[in-house]
C-alpha cells in the first residue's frame, strides 16, 4: 500500500526571530566648518553673532569688515561659512574661491568647498576639495575624517579606513571619536566582530556619553556572544537616550538568546512603544506569542507587522501557521499565498499554500502550486515527494519515479520517499532496483515495519521464498 498521507501537514515552523541590529548611520561631520580668528574692532560683534548662531547678522557684520580689510582670506572664509550655513551655496562658493584666490594655501577654504559639495551630493568635488585642502595641509585632521565619510558612504570601505586612520594620526581631538565609531561600522559591515568591538570601545572612552557608541558596542559584544558585556553596553546606551528604541529591541534580541520568547516579550514590547512604526518588534511579538499558543495575540502582533510594512514576507507567512494551527484552511492558505507572491523563491509559503490548498480540496490548485515549486529551482523535499504521489495516483510511475529520487537527493534521510520509490520500482516488476531501494532503507531504520515488510515481499516476489518466509516470521513475532 502506497503512503498517499502529504508528508507535510505538520511542516515545522521555519521563522525565527528578526535578529538584525536596529540600523545606525554613518557619524558625519558637515557641521564642522574650519575659520579662524582675525583682528578688526567688529570681530567681536562678528564672534557674539556667531556663538548665538545668528548667520545672517554675523554675514552682514562681515560685509562690514571687508570694508577695511577687502583682501583678507580669514573674512572672506568666513562669509562662506555663514552663507553655507544659511544654504547660500552660491554666494558660498564665490565666497570660498575669493579666499582661495587672496591665498591658495588656505586650506581651511578648500575644505569647507568640500563640506558645501558634499551637503549637495557633488561627491566628485567634494572629494577632490579635502585631497587639496590635505595636499596643502597633510596633518589636517578634520579633512581626513571627511574624507572617510564621504568615501564610506560611496562604499569605498578600504580608502575610508585609510583616511580614518590618517585623521587618527594627524589630530588629537576628542571630536575624532567619530573616527573610531565609523571604523567599527566598516569591520561590522564585514562580521568582524572582534575589531568592531575594538573600534567601539575607544570611541566611548574618548566620548564617554556617546550613546550610538555604546548601543553598537552592545550589538558587537552580543555577536560575540559575550551577553552581559553586551547588557551593560545597551544599558549604558538607555541611560544616555531612554528614548532609543534600539535598546529594548537589541536587549530583547539578547534575551531570545538568553530566557527565550516569554522574557524577550517586554523589550519588544517597549521597542514598539517608543516606534510604533517599527515593524520587526511587532514581528518578534507575534513570534512570542505564537510560540506560547497565544494565537489570537499573535495574529493581532503579525497583523500590525503586516500594516507597519506591507512587504514584510516572514509576517504573511506567519500569519497563515497561526492560521493552521487554528484550523483556519482558507484564511492560512490566503496568507502563505501573499507571502509567496511577495517573494517566488520562498517555497516553504509555497509548500504550506498547497497544504492548506489539500486540505481545502482544491486539487487543480495544488498540483500547480508543487509544479512551480518543483521547477522553481530549488530543491524542496516534501514538495517534490507529495508531487510523486499525485503523479503515482495517475499512474505515471516514471515521472513519480524521477521525483522521489529528487527528494532523497534532497533529504538522504526522508523515509516516506525511499520507500515509495521501492515500492514504484515494485509495482512495475523492477524487482532489483526496487531490493537495493528497500534494503537500504531498512539498514539504516531497522524498526521501520512497512519497509521490513516490502523487502519480504520483493523477495517472496523474487522466488527466493525461505528467506522470505523467515522475514514474515521476524515481522510476526
Amino acid at each position: 500500500t502506497l503512503f498517499t498521507t502529504f508528508c507535510g501537514c505538520d511542516a515545522k515552523v521555519t521563522t525565527e526571530a528578526n535578529s538584525d541590529p536596529a540600523p545606525t548611520g554613518v557619524e558625519n561631520d558637515e557641521e564642522n566648518y574650519a575659520g579662524e580668528d582675525f583682528v578688526h574692532p567688529l570681530y567681536p560683534e562678528v564672534r557674539a553673532a556667531r556663538e548665538a548662531q545668528n548667520w545672517a547678522l554675523q554675514s552682514t557684520l562681515l560685509e562690514r569688515v571687508l570694508q577695511d580689510r577687502p583682501k583678507v582670506a580669514a573674512v572672506w572664509n568666513q562669509i562662506g561659512v555663514a552663507q553655507l550655513r544659511l544654504k547660500n551655496y552660491d554666494v558660498a562658493k564665490d565666497a570660498f574661491e575669493k579666499t582661495i584666490s587672496i591665498d591658495p594655501n588656505y586650506f581651511r577654504a578648500h575644505y569647507n568647498l568640500g563640506l558645501m559639495y558634499a551637503s549637495l551630493e557633488d561627491l566628485p568635488n567634494a572629494e577632490q576639495a579635502y585631497i587639496d585642502s590635505i595636499q596643502i595641509n597633510p596633518a589636517y585632521g578634520d579633512a581626513h575624517y571627511n574624507l572617510g565619510v564621504l568615501l564610506q558612504g560611496a562604499g569605498r570601505l578600504e580608502e575610508a579606513e585609510e583616511s580614518y586612520q590618517n585623521a587618527l594620526e594627524t589630530s588629537r581631538s576628542q571630536r575624532l571619536y567619530k573616527a573610531r565609531f565609523n571604523l567599527g561600522l566598516i569591520a561590522a559591515s564585514r562580521l568582524d566582530w572582534k575589531v568592531a568591538v575594538k573600534h567601539y570601545r575607544e570611541a566611548t572612552l574618548l566620548k564617554v556619553d556617546f550613546e550610538n557608541g555604546h548601543l553598537n558596542l552592545g550589538v558587537a559584544y552580543s555577536k560575540l556572544d559575550k551577553l552581559t558585556k553586551a547588557r551593560d553596553a545597551l544599558r549604558r546606551a538607555g541611560s544616555l537616550d531612554p528614548t532609543d528604541y534600539r535598546v529594548p529591541w537589541n536587549l530583547g534580541l539578547i534575551a531570545l538568546k538568553i530566557n527565550g520568547r516569554k522574557e524577550a516579550r517586554p523589550y519588544f514590547e517597549k521597542a514598539l512603544e517608543l516606534n510604533p512604526a517599527y515593524a520587526p518588534a511587532a514581528f518578534n511579538l507575534g513570534l512570542a506569542d505564537f510560540h506560547n499558543n497565544d494565537f489570537d495575540q499573535a495574529l493581532r502582533s503579525f497583523r500590525q507587522a503586516v500594516k507597519l510594512d506591507e512587504n514584510y514576507v516572514e509576517a504573511y507567512y506567519m500569519t497563515g501557521k497561526t492560521f493552521s494551527e487554528q484550523g483556519q484552511s482558507r484564511e492560512a492558505a490566503d496568507a502563505f499565498k501573499a507571502a509567496y507572491e511577495l517573494d517566488d523563491t520562498y517555497v516553504e509559503a509555497a509548500y504550506n499554500y498547497a497544504l492548506n490548498l489539500t486540505k481545502l480540496g482544491n486539487d487543480d490548485a495544488v498540483r500547480a502550486v508543487y509544479e512551480q515549486i518543483a521547477n522553481s529551482g530549488q530543491e524542496h523535499p516534501n514538495s517534490l515527494y507529495n508531487l510523486a504521489l499525485i503523479h503515482i495516483e495517475d499512474d505515471s510511475f516514471e515521472t513519480a519515479r524521477t521525483l522521489l529520487q529528487r527528494a532523497l537527493d534532497a533529504d538522504p534521510n526522508h523515509q516516506k520517499a525511499q520507500y515509495n520509490l521501492g515500492l514504484v520500482n515494485f509495482r512495475e516488476g523492477k524487482l532489483k532496483q526496487a531490493e537495493e531501494v528497500i534494503v537500504s532503507l531498512v539498514k539504516s531504520n531497522p524498526e521501520y515495519r512497512e519497509g521490513r515488510f516490502l523487502l519480504a515481499r520483493i523477495i517472496d516476489e523474487s522466488g527466493r521464498k525461505d528467506e522470505a518466509i523467515d522475514l514474515y516470521r521476524n515481522l510476526a513475532e
